[in-house]
């Protein structure tokens, strides 16, 4: 107990000691985590041996003591960064956001090893991610593996439990501007001109006028689909960075051995961007990031995405991730589940009891692959399987619906707000008409639906002309109401369909537009879908001598 400071109250004293961070912060064992991740930060050589008496990541009495440290600056405490951590991936924080929170609750300061309220951050935003970055992968298994043991300790899941898990994989997206061909080209000439500086190497030509002109040029013709234009710039484009990169070059044999080893490195990045077309293979997507790879997971808004393959391994039951993964080179999903079992079994191997994975519920992904004692569950072997294992499916499924359905009320606010968005491009407006519930109701909008009035249209112009009008704009534009819904197979031989169409549904069907409006879409998309509607309103108004 520290000697209690008169000008600040303690957290102990300001908090309920029965919530649910302040009961976990008790009962984590923050001692062993922190003896465990401690190498990760000991003060090296250059040969990678450890110094002792010198401690790179934690104030030690003498160090407190002396005033200065020949380590430089005293740490952190790591138990203080771990926390940020923890906090920052159990309530879907940024780096930025969870420093902020901290500053700002109580709750979250006790859990990280504080004693009294404090109002500034506690750490820089960037301080995260060098933390992370010097953790690497040892420590990040082993943060993992004191998770599990006190998730066990904590009686927040049995042994049991541990048994049988769930794995999938993922994209882990890395923050890059989309990769076309005129960005990267410019991004490859800046980069190697500012290297050359840096080794303080002249140029004979920087192109940098001419490189901001190619690049908005390029950005002009590729959003007019001018494709042969943008041709001529990507090949301009080329041959100024292959002038860059030969004048580099030649100066190489002069540079000194350090600075030639940089200089190498970025020139050979260059080199592949140089190189490489749209369609082939192993491409570099960013140039800072030569581990980023196109990844198409069959998702229906984004089919491709920028980033590195990460498999998850996590518990049947109290959904405890007990294993997580990086695979570089995008392989096939069921060349992954041996690695990423036996990473959940080496991290539970402390456990008491040492559990071990025996049933792995994966998804057609995984298909065709079998690992030793290990049973694999999935729906494409339905017919073989047994009353439990196709429980276990079940569980699976309601698993992941369960995730989602804590996101619905957010959901369901964006899907409002863009469909408002698509309402107002349809005010003042006579040649449509939108219709809304009263307050009373909460509207889905799981789509948009606007009724054309088809009376006030010119000659001309009909509802299918309005829908091909906006799709030639790039915009998404459908009819499907589903409003004769007595018309499908399933009404066939039965007294439920009406002996006459129902003019009004009839109606229905033949005047309704529908937009998408689900909640993953960006502004962009949404102002582009108000600027073509507007836009073809008016054409109809012009038409119409209006």
């Amino acid at each position: 107990m520290t000697t209690p400071d008169f000008f600040r109250a303690r957290l102990d004293a300001m908090i309920d000691l029965r919530h649910p961070l302040a009961v976990l912060a008790a009962r984590m064992p923050w001692a062993e985590i922190e003896s465990a991740l401690a190498p990760c930060f000991a003060r090296k050589d250059r040969q990678g041996r450890p110094i002792e008496g010198l401690d790179l990541f934690g104030p030690t009495l003498q160090v407190a003591g002396a005033g200065t440290s020949p380590a430089g600056r005293p740490r952190l405490p790591i138990r203080l960064m771990v926390g940020l951590l923890y906090l920052k991936h159990a309530f879907g924080e940024s780096d930025e956001s969870v420093v902020q929170r901290w500053a700002e609750n109580p709750y979250w300061q006790f859990f990280c090893g504080g004693e009294y309220f404090e109002t500034r951050l506690p750490c820089d935003p960037s301080g995260l991610t060098r933390f992370r970055r010097a953790l690497g992968d040892a420590g990040v298994e082993e943060l993992l593996a004191k998770t599990i043991e006190a998730a066990v300790s904590m009686k927040a899941i049995a042994p049991k439990d541990l048994e049988r898990v769930i794995v999938d994989s993922t994209v882990q997206e890395k923050a890059i501007a989309f990769p076309t061909d005129s960005r990267l080209l410019d991004v490859a000439r800046r980069k190697l001109v500012l290297i050359a500086k840096r080794a303080g190497v002249v140029l004979r030509q920087t192109f940098e006028k001419e490189g901001r002109s190619l690049k908005r040029r390029a950005g002009g013709y590729a959003h007019a689909k001018q494709y042969r234009r943008l041709h001529r710039v990507l090949k301009r484009q080329r041959t100024i960075l292959g002038r860059v990169m030969r004048d580099l070059e030649r100066r190489l044999p002069a540079l000194a051995d350090g600075m030639k080893a940089i200089v190498t490195l970025w020139l050979e990045r260059a080199r592949r961007i140089h190189t490489q077309r749209p369609k082939d293979k192993n491409k570099l997507y960013a140039l800072h990031a030569p581990e980023v790879e196109c990844i198409g997971k069959g998702k229906a808004r984004q089919p491709y995405e920028f980033g590195v393959k990460v498999g998850i391994a996590t518990t049947e039951r109290g959904n405890l991730i007990v294993g997580a993964r990086a695979f570089p080179g995008n392989p096939y999903d069921g060349h992954t589940l041996a690695e990423q079992i036996e990473q959940a079994t080496i991290l539970m191997q402390d456990v008491k009891g040492a559990p071990k994975p025996h049933t792995a519920i994966v998804d057609l992904g995984y298909r065709g692959v079998e690992v030793p004692g290990v049973e694999i569950i999935h729906r494409g072997r339905i017919k073989s399987l047994d009353a439990m294992a196709r429980r276990l499916i079940k569980r699976r499924q309601a698993v992941i619906g369960r995730l989602q359905l804590k996101k619905m009320a957010e959901w369901t606010e964006r899907r409002n707000a863009n469909m408002q968005r698509i309402y107002k491009a349809f005010e003042n407006t006579p040649y449509a008409a939108v219709y809304q519930p009263s307050a009373d109701y909460v509207h889905a909008a799981y789509k948009c639906y606007v009724q054309v009035n088809a009376d006030a249209l010119p000659a001309g112009w009909s509802r299918d002309r309005i829908m091909q009008e906006i799709s030639s704009l790039g915009v998404p534009c459908f009819s499907g109401s589903c409003s004769e819904v007595y018309l499908e197979k399933a009404f066939d031989g039965t007294a439920w369909r009406p002996a006459q169409p129902l003019p009004n549904a009839r109606q229905l069907g033949e005047t309704s537009l529908m937009f998408l409006v689900h909640p993953t879409l960006s502004e962009h998309s949404m102002q582009k879908a108000a600027d073509a509607i507007q836009q073809v309103m008016a054409k109809i108004s012009s038409d119409n001598g209006v």
